[in-house]
């Protein structure tokens, strides 16, 4: 904590960090954030739309709706812990979960990963 303290001494100071650390990060709002981050990102690249196009990033043809993600947790428990650092993990996972969920459903012909998005 000291090392952080005295490396961002020139960075103006934020409410409830040390440096970059946060002292009470919610990883149920980072889990919301990044899905709707992840859910944006799919739709901007052909996932989640209706009608065959070809992805780029897959190199096969999507007729699909993003799964649905759910979040379980207490939203006012916290932990410290660098934001920056907890939401590529999580970002990370979750869009290689829908991906594989996207072309599961697509290889089982059901076109959908098993509801509406949200």
């Amino acid at each position: 904590e000291r090392f952080v303290c005295m490396r961002c001494r020139c960075e103006v100071p934020r409410d409830g960090y040390v440096g970059v650390i946060e002292n009470a990060l919610s990883p149920v709002k980072a889990c919301e954030e990044a899905v709707a981050e992840v859910q944006a990102e799919l739709r901007a690249q052909g996932f989640g739309a209706m009608n065959d196009a070809v992805n780029d990033t897959v190199n096969e043809s999507v007729v699909a709706t993003l799964p649905p993600v759910e979040i379980r947790g207490d939203s006012s428990q916290t932990f410290t812990f660098v934001p920056s650092h907890f939401k590529m993990v999580v970002t990370t996972l979750l869009k290689n979960s829908c991906v594989a969920t996207l072309r599961h459903h697509q290889r089982l012909g059901s076109g959908g990963g098993g509801g509406g998005e949200g």
